[in-house]
């Protein structure tokens, strides 16, 4: 653990909810609907739907619970972790602790360089904002990185919103910054399996990422 810390400036972004949905306002005045809010909108719930039904509602809710408060936890250790604090796993429950170990020796082998941790973000072109987990170079390469925990192995088909979230983080820290972050990279824990790792060109899924947040724009403020 000892990985360099170039940290970019940041820009705090105010914070508010409208309609229930998430929202950012610009040091510009501009309002934006967060990435995971326009992401959500246009997400296939069927599965998510029959799931429910399935295991009943009460308890889909309390598995939603555990697993968003171990995916927190995780963030956590992995913010810390990529800060060189060495107190990263104080106060993290084992079961947690198992799925951040699954995942440690890739960045151990592969981090070098750390620009940003919990990023805040937006796009004037895409109309979005919000923070990206963490900026870093990654085998040699910028990138976007993402930590997910899971139940079980992920489909492919069911993950695209995934790779949607961290191609709109790679456009809008290029926007922001100038820097291109041609790679993005999505790091899944699964229980008592092996973990999920995917290093892709972050130009692969920009042209169906592009495709949805314009769409997502009204048509007067295009």
């Amino acid at each position: 653990m000892n990985f360099k810390l170039n940290l970019f400036q940041s820009v705090e972004m105010e914070k508010t909810e409208i309609n229930g949905a998430r929202r950012y306002i610009t040091p510009n005045g501009d309002v934006y609907e967060s990435v995971t809010t326009v992401i959500g909108k246009y997400a296939d719930k069927s599965g998510l739907d029959v799931w429910r039904k399935r295991v009943g509602v009460e308890e889909a809710a309390k598995i939603t619970r555990i697993a968003a408060s171990r995916g927190n936890s995780m963030h956590k250790m992995f913010e810390k972790y990529l800060m060189n604090d060495p107190t990263y796993a104080d106060g993290i429950m084992p079961t947690t602790q198992i799925l951040f170990n699954s995942l440690k020796p890739y960045i151990d082998k592969n981090v070098e360089e750390v620009y940003g941790i919990e990023y805040p973000l937006w796009s004037d072109y895409l109309q979005t904002a919000g923070k990206t987990d963490f900026l870093a170079s990654y085998a040699g390469q910028k990138s976007v990185l993402d930590f997910k925990t899971s139940n079980r192995p992920k489909k492919l088909e069911w993950i695209k919103g995934y790779f949607q979230q961290i191609t709109a983080y790679s456009m809008m820290v290029e926007e922001r910054t100038g820097i291109p972050f041609p790679q993005v990279v999505l790091m899944i824990a699964v229980d008592h399996e092996p973990p999920q790792v995917f290093v892709e060109s972050s130009y692969k899924h920009r042209k169906e990422t592009i495709k949805l947040f314009r769409n997502n724009i009204s048509p007067g403020q295009k």
